[in-house]
């Protein structure tokens, strides 16, 4: 999969979930360049850049195996904001919330183009 073309990539806010019981996790968009939404040609990779004494945090799935919807919802911290979300479901039921620093109609866009299904 990584062999394949960058169609879209941003610095992005992103939050987490492995099913809809738990809590949303938000990743540290604060640490180095904080975390990142690349898509490519038929695959999505969600990455967040490494901490002291924190792994790397790293996930690529094929675009297929997604589903994603819009949202708009809180992002809490200091000032607590309203954004707009990207909300994709992976085929493992692992959940992402997804809000790019740049165009949120661009990253629509290059997942649908990448496979990532409306729904």
């Amino acid at each position: 999969m990584r062999g394949q073309i960058v169609t879209f990539s941003a610095s992005a806010h992103i939050r987490s979930r492995k099913s809809k019981i738990l809590p949303w996790l938000r990743w540290d968009d604060r640490v180095n360049r904080g975390a990142m939404l690349i898509v490519r040609t038929a695959s999505l990779e969600i990455v967040g850049h490494s901490r002291w004494r924190r792994r790397r945090r790293c996930y690529v799935f094929p675009g297929e195996a997604g589903v994603m919807r819009r949202n708009r919802g809180w992002l809490t911290g200091v000032p607590i904001e309203m954004r707009d979300w990207l909300i994709i479901t992976v085929a493992d039921g692992m959940q992402f919330a997804v809000s790019p620093e740049e165009d949120l109609d661009s990253a629509w866009q290059a997942l649908m183009v990448a496979g990532v299904r409306p729904g």
